[in-house]
């Protein structure tokens, strides 16, 4: 599924991210302090918690770099 860059800023759905998690449940997840899946790139071993979502440093990283650049 492709995502806009708002959507991934914004992140998923409820509903989507539930079904996400569930199949992502059966993969090994890499090391991080949560065990969510990110809002970027929806892989799991997130490192932050910010505003309600979970993100991986770089990928916190680079949201915030597109969010500066709209602006």
């Amino acid at each position: 599924m492709h995502m806009g860059i708002l959507d991934a800023i914004a992140g998923k759905k409820d509903a989507e991210k539930e079904q996400d998690r569930v199949e992502n449940s059966s993969q090994n997840s890499p090391a991080g302090k949560y065990s969510e899946p990110c809002s970027l790139c929806n892989k799991l071993g997130t490192e932050k918690k910010w505003m309600g979502k979970y993100w991986h440093v770089k990928c916190f990283r680079s949201a915030r770099k597109m969010a500066k650049r709209m602006f």
